[in-house]
């Protein structure tokens, strides 16, 4: 039981960090969508929120990736 405890409560992490980053990377793309007029492609803030969005998102696939595999390994134990 020790064994499924403890992947739970990772699970539990992990969908917490995945949360936080599905919230940063809403927040990002409303800030690009809601400057998109004025958008300048060499703007630093552009630059660094295209950034985020890539960064992020590949975060949120990771994170997801790490929280299948717990939940395959909760089938197992």
């Amino acid at each position: 039981m020790v064994e499924i405890d403890k992947i739970k409560e990772q699970i539990g992490y992990l969908k917490v960090v995945f949360s936080i980053l599905i919230a940063i990377l809403v927040s990002t793309v409303g800030w690009l969508a809601n400057h998109f007029e004025n958008i300048d492609v060499m703007d630093v803030r552009t630059i660094s929120s295209v950034f985020i969005v890539i960064v992020v998102s590949i975060g949120i696939i990771h994170v997801n990736k790490k929280i299948i595999n717990y939940i395959n390994e909760l089938e197992d134990v």
